[in-house]
């Protein structure tokens, strides 16, 4: 697998962001830290915090590439 080739498979979603979407994965909490502001893709009109699906994803994927090293 080519570098270019790494770079596409590592920038598309591990699962299609629909079923992210279909299985509650944005929804998110009414309180918030400081830790969470990174996550954040929006706060609805009930001051509910959406959680945003690409950066969690990525996240999924570094916590992968950790977990593979042992």
């Amino acid at each position: 697998m080519s570098e270019n080739e790494l770079d596409i498979e590592l920038n598309e979603p591990l699962v299609p962001v629909e079923e992210y979407l279909a299985a509650g994965v944005h929804i998110g909490t009414q309180q918030k830290s400081n830790e969470m502001m990174n996550f954040i893709y929006r706060v609805r009109g009930d001051g509910l915090y959406i959680i945003d699906i690409r950066k969690t994803d990525e996240r999924i994927k570094q916590a992968a590439q950790f977990l593979s090293r042992f």
